[in-house]
């Protein structure tokens, strides 16, 4: 299952995908390419998909996705893009 969200400005994109059976958030922001791994096997994917759309207009969109993420008790870790 994926969800992805676009900003207005067509600079970045939030979304997660579910990659070797884990589920990431992948941000990409004027070609940069941040993942982060949801540590929780069954996160509840409303609030998951409530913290992207509130992020992917911000300023900084992994930054934000991360506080947005945590303000819903879904804990995260950083990933190196492989």
């Amino acid at each position: 299952m994926s969800v992805v969200f676009h900003s207005r400005d067509g600079r970045s994109c939030l979304g997660m995908r579910e990659c070797f059976g884990r589920r990431q958030i992948v941000c990409d922001t004027e070609g940069r390419r941040v993942l982060f791994e949801i540590e929780d096997p069954n996160p509840p994917l409303g609030l998951v998909a409530e913290a992207l759309r509130a992020a992917v207009d911000s300023r900084n969109p992994a930054s934000r996705v991360l506080g947005e993420l945590l303000a819903r008790r879904i804990s995260t870790r950083p990933r190196a893009e492989r």
